[in-house]
């Protein structure tokens, strides 16, 4: 991987106790440069309460890894974001070599019997979690097509286990993680021959800020699934992180079109 390619571009990264936050800190650790996304720089204000600055916070972490890093704002719901945010990391660190596309749509109305699915949810699910995905990735690789010099270059993105076996009031969100694996595995025929290699990572329950204090499964007609890990805990954001570390690396290049599940066996 060509120093161009020691650039890596992750989405989803504003919460202080997520899978994104987890992946920039990881990839920094590993030697990457890395450009931190959301939607917003703002925290959430249970995260503000921890002392958390949202992307601030997150760059100042990557900074003391000794790694330069770069704050963009855009939603990926919106091409012109995209086209955008690819052009202030390539101005800012360099060309792109590994994008990590983690961000999603946020819970909402769509967690509930599929009947009772609104349409704006169901579309707000699928514009984000999957043409997101598409726009941005789109964007890295027109970007990636147009340099003089080629370089290997690797794609990771975030599915679900939901999306190998579908939840129950979890439709809208298990339609738009299988819809990314099978994006991840036409992807990577397109692309393997140019150099590109494109994988996803499925994870099981993750104690992010999204669960923090919620874990119960009492109230959740999905969350058995999560229980039952034979290892017998949930998740940590580092554990999804280390696993997309694996995929970022120079010598994974023959991989290519897999989905790495991390859930504990689920």
């Amino acid at each position: 991987m060509s120093e161009g390619s020691r650039v890596a571009l992750v989405t989803g990264c504003g919460r202080r106790a997520g899978v994104g936050a987890a992946v920039a800190r990881r990839l920094a650790a590993d030697g990457f440069d890395v450009a931190i996304t959301d939607v917003s720089d703002q925290p959430t204000s249970t995260d503000a309460a921890l002392g958390w600055s949202g992307l601030k916070s997150l760059a100042d972490d990557v900074e003391a890894l000794g790694r330069r890093t770069c704050l963009v704002v855009g939603d990926i719901a919106s091409t012109r974001d995209c086209l955008r945010m690819m052009e202030t990391v390539e101005q800012d660190l360099g060309p792109v070599g590994v994008l990590v596309n983690n961000a999603a749509a946020p819970h909402g109305a769509d967690r509930d019997w599929f009947w009772n699915v609104p349409d704006d949810a169901l579309e707000r699910v699928l514009d984000i979690n999957v043409a997101g995905t598409f726009r941005l990735t789109r964007a890295m690789v027109q970007s990636w097509f147009g340099q003089d010099e080629p370089h290997d270059g690797r794609i990771i993105n975030v599915a679900s286990i939901a999306g190998i076996h579908g939840l129950p009031r979890r439709a809208a969100y298990s339609a738009s993680k299988a819809a990314i694996i099978s994006l991840t595995q036409a992807m990577a025929k397109e692309l393997g021959p140019h150099g590109l290699t494109v994988n996803a990572v499925a994870p099981g329950a993750v104690e992010t800020s999204r669960r923090e204090g919620s874990t119960s499964t009492s109230n959740d007609p999905a969350a058995h699934i999560y229980a039952d890990a034979p290892v017998g805990r949930i998740g940590q954001p580092g554990d999804v992180a280390s696993a997309v570390a694996y995929l970022a690396r120079p010598d994974s290049g023959f991989v290519n079109g897999h989905t790495l599940t991390v859930s504990g066996g689920a």
